[in-house]
């Protein structure tokens, strides 16, 4: 097999370069949302063009191109590959902010091939504070409120309703204990239909199809603008693997989302037309990914690339052990318990209260 190199280093992939010689591969550009950054809030000038390069870099982490950047150029073969193999199997990744002289927290977003999820969220110094797994179908929740400065007369609270509830409160007070607890949704579950009944529920507005049609045409949008703009030049090797540098216009890319987000959202359209994109011109956004044993193991992105005086950088480091199940048995909230809470929920758009 020949060996194939990148285009050179500022030139988009177009698509007219020669495929290797196993032929073009089939690279996905779908995958798992995740969970989204926040920098650090500053009030500097500029703080529009930070913005908007933060946007363009959310989407760069949500909507699959987390995990599959293969999109991006197709004649990085390599690196196409170790986003493939990182969605495909059991994973997780922790986002943290570094260089700032503050200590961070963590957020921590993991996966499985089955379809369940994890967030987990760790303030600065402190244990998971917050933990919830979904499959789907199930919903499991648990909240370290003695990590959260302030949080204790919440938790009395809580457990005042649960001695109110009797034996049907044994899950708030789970709660308020930090101990697991387990709940049924979806389809045929109480909850559901506890929701279908208020008119609560995302099926309930016919108009909640459309504006996932609509987000959906907006994110494949940037997504190909993403694709026809990037360029992914080798860097190296070092302790964390071999690297590649991705950079990305953020003019180009800005102004396709823009477009597309007028006639998605008409709302929306005399802002996005009024926009000044000058300051945009010529700004390049940068991001180094490595990649270790055939899966991505870090991506780094700077802030100090986007001036103004901001600084650190957003570390993902990625990792293999997937979703932690709880060790301590989960305390299933029940239906009673559902029924007392949200059975006396009034019908949307109603102005009578529920006796």
């Amino acid at each position: 097999m020949s060996d194939q190199l990148p285009p050179p280093a500022g030139a988009p992939f177009d698509g007219s370069a020669d495929t290797p010689a196993l032929g073009e591969p089939e690279l996905l550009a779908s995958g798992t949302v995740l969970p989204t950054v926040e920098p650090p809030r500053r009030k500097v000038r500029g703080r529009t063009v930070v913005a908007a390069a933060l946007g363009v870099l959310l989407v760069l982490l949500a909507g699959g191109a987390a995990y599959g950047w293969s999109f991006l150029n197709r004649a990085d073969v390599k690196l196409a590959r170790a986003f493939d193999a990182t969605k495909s199997s059991p994973g997780d990744l922790t986002v943290t902010v570094d260089g700032t002289g503050e200590a961070s927290p963590e957020v921590r977003y993991a996966w499985t091939t089955d379809g369940t999820v994890q967030l987990q969220v760790s303030p600065p110094g402190s244990g998971v504070a917050l933990d919830v797994i979904s499959s789907g179908n199930r919903l499991v929740v648990r909240v370290d409120a003695s990590a959260v400065p302030g949080s204790e007369s919440s938790l009395q609270q809580l457990r005042t309703i649960a001695d109110t509830l009797g034996p049907d409160g044994a899950a708030l007070t789970a709660l308020a204990d930090g101990k697991p607890v387990g709940m049924a949704i979806g389809p045929g579950s109480r909850l559901q239909k506890l929701l279908d009944e208020a008119g609560a529920s995302a099926s309930a507005d016919p108009g909640s199809a459309a504006v996932a049609q609509q987000i959906s045409s907006l994110a494949d949008t940037v997504a190909s603008s993403i694709k026809d703009n990037v360029t992914v030049t080798a860097a190296g090797s070092d302790q964390y693997g071999e690297r590649s540098t991705l950079s990305l216009p953020l003019k180009p890319v800005v102004t396709s989302a823009l477009e597309s987000l007028k006639k998605a959202v008409p709302a929306l359209g005399q802002s996005a037309a009024t926009a000044d994109l000058a300051d945009l011109e010529g700004r390049t956004v940068h991001a180094d990914v490595w990649v270790s044993d055939g899966r991505i193991s870090r991506i780094a992105i700077p802030f100090d690339q986007f001036g103004d005086g901001a600084k650190g950088t957003v570390v993902i480091a990625v990792g293999t052990t997937g979703v932690q199940q709880p060790t301590e048995q989960v305390t299933e909230v029940s239906d009673a318990l559902l029924d007392k809470l949200l059975g006396g929920l009034p019908a949307l758009g109603s102005d009578s209260p529920t006796g």
